[in-house]
Order: C-alpha cells, then structure tokens, then sequence
C-alpha cells in the first residue's frame, strides 16, 4: 500500500512502553532521550502506552465495576494517587495544575461509570482508553516544560479501525485534516482508535507497538524506534537466563517470526504496518539509551540464534459457528487440514474449547530439533517449521525453566550451533 507522506519531511516516530513510563522521573528521562534523539528531522512523533501497570487497574476496575462497586472505587483512588505523583515530573505550576484538573475530571467520569455500571454496560475499551491518554498528556507537558514545542494528540482524531483493521486512506486523511506542525513533537496515544461509527476501540493489548507502526506507515518515516526496559532482542528471556545475550541485528523475517510466537518484544501486528517501505527500525532500552540496541534489517548473514518461551496461551480449534476476535490472536496454523488458533493467555477461559499450551520458538537450527527436544524431555504436541532455521513447538505441557536454560545453552553454545555462533 502506498501512501503519499504526509507532510513532504523527513519524519521519525519514537515508542515508549509502560515500563519506560513508570515514574515521574521516567518521563523526565524519556523527554531528554527524544530531545537528543529528535534531532536532524523535521517531523516527530511520539506513540506513548499506559504508565507502569495502569492499564492492568483500569480493566480490573471494569471487571469489578458492577459486582464489587466498592473494591472498583478503592482501586480506582490508588491509581489517582499513582497518576497524581506522576505529574511531579512538570515543573511549570500552570501545566500542573492543567494536567491535575483534567485527571479529576477523568477520574470522575470513571467513578460515575462505576456508579452506572449496575443498570449500563460499558465496552472495555471505554475503560482502559485513559491510561494513553494520561500518559501522552504528561509527556508533552514535560516536553513543554523543557522549552520543546509539542502537542497532545488523541490517535481517536485520525486512527480509524473497521472490523479489527486499521482503515489506512481514511486514517492518513483524518492526520491530515488535523493540519498538525512540524516543528512540534507529537505525542499520541498508543493502544487506542476510533470505530467506524467515532466510537473507542482498541488495536488489542500490547497494540501501542501497532500504532507506532501505523503512525510511522501514515508519515511515511523513515525511521522507527521502540523503547522499552531491554536492550533490544536477545538470544532468550534475559530475565530468566543469565547467559542470554543482546543481537546487534536481526533479520526482518526473524523479527516478524519472534513477533508471531507471542513474545513481549514485538507485539504480533508490529511489522505488517511497515513492510516494504523502507524504514530504519530499531529496538533500544530507555533505561540505557546510548547502548546499541537491535536493529531489524531486510536480511543479515550473521548467526543470529533465539529461544522464545510462552507458558499459558491458548489454542482453539477453528469452528464456524465460533468467532474469534482477530486481536486475540497470535498465530494460525494448520494440523492435518484443521485450522487451529493460537490465543493471547486472557482468552482461554473466553472459549469453552480453548486449552493451556506453551510454545517455544527456536531459530538457528535446521536439523535435530527433534532429538533436541527429547533430549531435553519436552513433549511436543505439535510442530511446525517456518523455513529452514526456524521451528515452532507446541506443549501440552509447561516449558520449565531448567529445558529453556538447556535448549539456549546448547544452541548458542554447544556443539555445531556454537560453534558458528564463535566463528560468525
């Protein structure tokens, strides 16, 4: 799909995840990395997420809105503190008091929604859309706040979605129309959009990774950067396995393959947004700015080995008369002319068929990764190769923490696949 850039310059779009936003000092921090990271392009923007784990209280909230009024509205106090204390990264008395009425204001709105939630029924996206919006208002206060021209720009003024997709001719009209400047940073609300009908809907969770992606599809960018808590991909869970190590570059089949097997590194849609344009994308640390991170390229001859393990996801036997929300899902595949999904954790109780699986995804080897299995006493339900180097595997039963140490150990530092690792 071609679209014509929108505003004739050269354009970068950052994205910040919850983890990046935790605290009042986070924001600080995130503002002096786009400061210097800004700089030699005419056009910014900014795809922010719900801080720390305030989309997490807000749909708790929501699940107990009608049933436990009372524990919705405690909940609901804690999160006004947290987000309260958050805006003690503005230091400017004007923009704090701005930011600390229009919290008040929202937190209202949330508690008369508790307060209805008895006779109406709100959709969840209704719930959770302010935790963007909180975030990407403190931000461009903090820029603000710096001296840095930037502006708060809700993604439901031009983001629109029909039937779970992103409607791209009408979204980059919408941006457009907005006649935003370009020398502002624009910082936009990730995770949310707007229906056909201009009502709130979600790109599904995690899906602030997709409207950093969509965001840099509609400006035509040509550069993309996805910040977070790691320095880019691993070799493995770096918070499970010691040994993991950092990949300087992967190739962009990899990456889309690693975003297909449920990993929190990229969300699943992350790449379609951008395929074929051109587009520098990197993945870095916030917390270690100037550390190299990992860049995703068209192809790379380097030895680039990775083990991927997701305990608890869903698989669902396709079924005509059952619909599957698109945003669920993580991959598709097929067993003996069968059609199985494979689900986000929250929807194995959602669909009575739905059973617990775990999925271990391994790339770097194309052969014995049966005997490698066995070896390591995982008992593969199923098991599918993508292409020559890349295998998914599918588990009745939990990945434990002791076969994912073993399987990384031996394909990035035993034998043959060591050995090329060592050498390349």
């Amino acid at each position: 799909m071609e679209l014509s850039r929108l505003s004739g310059v050269e354009t970068c779009v950052h994205k910040f995840g919850g983890s990046s936003l935790k605290e009042a000092s986070s924001f600080i921090r995130v503002a002096n990395i786009l400061i210097e990271n800004t700089k030699g392009y005419k056009g910014s923007f900014v795809v922010v997420s719900a801080a720390g784990k305030s989309t997490n209280h807000l749909i708790e909230i929501a699940n107990k809105s009608k049933s436990e009024p009372l524990v919705a509205n405690t909940i609901l106090e804690e999160l006004f503190s947290y987000q309260n204390k958050l805006i003690d990264a503005v230091k400017n008395i004007t923009l704090q008091e701005e930011l600390k009425t229009s919290l008040y204001k929202d937190v209202n709105n949330l508690k008369n929604m508790i307060e209805m939630s008895s006779s109406s029924q709100f959709e969840l996206a209704y719930w959770v859309c302010f935790g963007e919006v909180w975030s990407a208002r403190l931000l461009a206060a903090v820029l603000s706040d710096f001296e840095i021209p930037a502006l708060f720009v809700d993604a439901r003024d031009f983001l629109s979605v029909a039937n779970n997709e992103v409607d791209f001719e009408l979204s980059v009209s919408k941006l457009r129309s907005l006649e935003l400047r370009n020398d502002m940073i624009k910082v936009v609300t990730g995770y949310i959009a707007a229906d056909e009908n201009g009502r709130t809907t979600t790109l599904g969770r995690n899906g602030s990774d997709y409207s950093a992606s969509v965001c840099a599809r509609l400006t035509s960018a040509s550069k993309l950067v996805f910040w977070s808590d790691v320095s880019g991909v691993y070799s493995a869970d770096p918070n499970v396995i010691n040994s993991a190590f950092p990949h300087p570059v992967i190739s962009w089949e990899t990456a889309n393959q690693l975003a297909h097997s449920g990993s929190s590194v990229l969300h699943q849609r992350t790449l379609e947004a951008v395929y074929g344009m051109g587009c520098e994308i990197q993945l870095k640390n916030s917390m270690s700015p100037n550390c190299l991170g990992t860049k995703i390229v068209e192809r790379t001859e380097k030895y680039t080995p990775l083990v991927s393990r997701i305990n608890n996801l869903g698989l669902l036997r396709f079924h005509p008369s059952v619909e599957v929300d698109s945003t669920y899902i993580i991959n598709d595949f097929y067993i003996f002319d069968e059609k199985y999904y494979l689900l986000k954790p929250e929807c194995i109780s959602k669909y009575d068929e739905c059973k617990s699986v775990s999925l271990l995804f391994i790339h770097g080897v194309e052969n014995g990764v049966d005997d490698l299995l066995f070896n390591e006493g995982v008992s593969p339900f199923y098991v599918w190769k993508e292409n020559l180097e890349s295998s998914f595997i599918i588990s009745d039963l939990p990945i434990k923490d002791e076969q994912y140490k073993s399987i990384h150990e031996l394909i990035c530092f035993g034998g043959q696949y060591g050995e090329i690792l060592q050498t390349s």
